[in-house]
C-alpha cells in the first residue's frame, strides 16, 4: 500500500511521501482496499497490526502531517472516492482507477523534479564566472491572513469599516542565482489592490533586486530566467505574459520559462467517462 501511494519530494529525497495526513486515513485506504480486491474480512491486518508494520517503513516513508488551509489535489480526492465505494466489485474498473492515479502522481513527481532541476541549475550552473540562469518561486498571501487584528468570526467588520483593519499582505519569492539563495519579502497595504499588475511589479522589483544582490558579487543578471507560480489569475493572466514578451524584445534576457504546477480539475461525474475515452481510443494510455 506504501509502494502504490507513495512519492517522492525534491527537498527530502530521503524518504517517500503519503497523501494521509494520519495513520487512520491511511488504514482506511487499506480496507478499502482490501475490500475492492475482494480478500476475506479474516485476512485484513487490524490497526494494531497495522500501525506496527508502518512503524517497521517509518525510515523510507512519512505521512504528509496537517494539510492548513490548503485544498487536495481533485483528481487524488476523486479516484480515493472511487476506490473506496465498496459497492464497486469489478477489479479490472478498480485497475483502471488505480493506474491513472499512479500515472496521476507520477506526472506530479515529475513536474516538481523539473522545478527542483531549475533550481540546482541556477544555483550551480556558470559560464566563464558568470551564472548562467536565474530561478524565481513567488506566492502570496490574501490581505484577510495579513490583516492586523485578523478577519475572522468574532470580528465582522461592514463595507465602511476600513480603518478597523491595518492591511498588510505579504508576498514572498525564493531566488536562486549563483551566489544568491535568498527570499525576497514585499509588503502591500490597501492602498494597493490585487490583480496581474501588482504581481507584475513585483517581478520587476525581484529582478532588480536580484541584479543589485548580483553586483555585490561582482556577477551580472543572467540570460535566462525560470519564473514559477501557483494558478492563480494574478499570475496566470495575458499581462504577465506580456510583461515576459517586452523583457525578451528589449533584451533584458534570451529566454524566460514561465512554469505553473499541474493542478486537478477533474469532477467524479466524469472521471470513469474520461478513463474510458482514453482507453477506447489508446490502449496503450494506461501502460
Amino acid at each position: 500500500m506504501a509502494s502504490l501511494n507513495a512519492d517522492s519530494c525534491p527537498t527530502d529525497g530521503k524518504k517517500l511521501i503519503l497523501p494521509y495526513s494520519t495513520l487512520k486515513e491511511f488504514y482506511l485506504e487499506y480496507v478499502a482496499f482490501c475490500t475492492g480486491e475482494n480478500l476475506s474480512v479474516n485476512t485484513y491486518a487490524m490497526r494494531e497490526t497495522f500501525r506496527l508494520a508502518w512503524k517497521s517503513l517509518e525510515t523510507n516513508y512519512k505521512l504528509i502531517g496537517a494539510k492548513g488551509s490548503f485544498p487536495t489535489c481533485d483528481i487524488c480526492n476523486n479516484a480515493n472516492d472511487l476506490l473506496r465505494d465498496t459497492r464497486i466489485k469489478d477489479q479490472s474498473h478498480r485497475e483502471i482507477i488505480f493506474k491513472f492515479k499512479r500515472l496521476h502522481l507520477f506526472q506530479q513527481m515529475e513536474e516538481r523534479q523539473y522545478l527542483e532541476r531549475n533550481r540546482m541549475t541556477a544555483r550551480n550552473s556558470y559560464y566563464l564566472g558568470q551564472p548562467t540562469q536565474a530561478f524565481f518561486l513567488i506566492d502570496a498571501m490574501t490581505h484577510a491572513r495579513g490583516n492586523t487584528p485578523q478577519v475572522g468570526a468574532k470580528f465582522n467588520q461592514s463595507k465602511n469599516e476600513t480603518s478597523a483593519v491595518i492591511s498588510n499582505r505579504v508576498i514572498g519569492c525564493e531566488v536562486v542565482c549563483g551566489p544568491v539563495d535568498e527570499i525576497f519579502y514585499y509588503n502591500t497595504d490597501n492602498l494597493v489592490s490585487s490583480g496581474a499588475n501588482i504581481m507584475c511589479q513585483v517581478v520587476l522589483a525581484v529582478i532588480e533586486d536580484l541584479s543589485r544582490r548580483l553586483a555585490r558579487y561582482g556577477k551580472m543578471l543572467p540570460r535566462i530566467l525560470f519564473a514559477q507560480f501557483d494558478n492563480c489569475g494574478e499570475n496566470k493572466n495575458k499581462y504577465m505574459f506580456g510583461m515576459f514578451s517586452h523583457l525578451i524584445e528589449e533584451h533584458f534576457f534570451d529566454e524566460i520559462h514561465c512554469n505553473f504546477l499541474l493542478v486537478g480539475m477533474f469532477i467524479l461525474a466524469n472521471i470513469e467517462q474520461i478513463l474510458f475515452m482514453n482507453l477506447q481510443r489508446n490502449p496503450k494510455f494506461i501502460t
